[in-house]
């Protein structure tokens, strides 16, 4: 039976020094796992439609893993062959790759819709101002962003937040998954929130020091999306007064 927890607001942070925690167990191995991904990503984005196969790919990556994200969590080893481990399977990743097609595609339909608006702004904008197409380019882009784009990415993005794990984990379809993100993010988007303000906190202090922070962030972050997952979707094993709210 699904189900989703309703969980306390302070139940971010746990997220977070969930991520640590697991992280400081093989920090050597994390870092070397996710600069491989980092290497095979700029790899693939140096040549003509790269950038557009490590995105059909990447769900599939992710899930591999989440797969190391339990298996270090059960004390277990966590080779660097387990993060393709999915993508290798011909049984399992055909859903992944999917999803990652759907990925490009609305990246690419927003792209699309995005420049239009904007351009149809500019140009209603220079024929009305006396030709300060740029000026009018640059106000169309920050009303359209504010009032439509953003509004979309933010959905979009919550339908993808929990989509590779719930297809991982809970054997879900790529619609069935995309929908119960999307509800576990909304019936969650105070914490939500928190964990956002917390992430940006972190990804500004690692940006002072020239970056180098985010060799620990990344990899924590992503461990923080497994421990909201677990909380979110399983017996929540932090927060005691956690309500079921959405159940199938």
């Amino acid at each position: 039976m699904m189900q989703i927890n309703r969980l306390t607001n302070q139940q971010a942070i746990e997220w977070f020094k969930f991520g640590w925690q697991l992280f400081i167990k093989q920090p050597l191995q994390w870092i070397f796992i996710f600069l491989v991904i980092f290497i095979l990503s700029a790899v693939l984005n140096l040549i003509p439609f790269g950038g557009i196969v490590f995105m059909v790919l990447s769900p599939a990556i992710f899930a591999g893993l989440f797969l190391t994200f339990e298996a270090a969590e059960n004390n277990r080893g966590i080779p660097i062959a387990m993060v393709f481990s999915v993508l290798a399977d011909s049984k399992r990743r055909n859903p992944f790759l999917f999803l990652g097609g759907l990925n490009f595609l609305f990246n690419l339909v927003l792209s699309v819709v995005m420049l239009a608006l904007i351009g149809g702004t500019a140009g209603f904008g220079a024929l009305m101002a006396g030709g300060d197409v740029a000026t009018t380019a640059f106000m169309g882009a920050g009303i359209w962003m504010l009032l439509v784009i953003l509004p979309i990415l933010l959905v979009y993005l919550l339908a993808l937040l929990y989509a590779v794990p719930l297809i991982l984990f809970k054997n879900l379809e790529v619609k069935e998954a995309l929908i119960w993100s999307l509800k576990a993010g909304f019936s969650n988007l105070i914490p939500m929130l928190v964990a956002g303000i917390i992430y940006f906190i972190l990804a500004f202090l690692s940006a002072l020091i020239f970056g180098l922070g985010f060799i620990v962030l990344i990899p924590v972050s992503f461990m923080a999306v497994y421990a909201s997952f677990k909380d979110l979707f399983g017996k929540s094993n932090v927060t005691p007064d956690s309500k079921t709210v959405m159940e199938v």
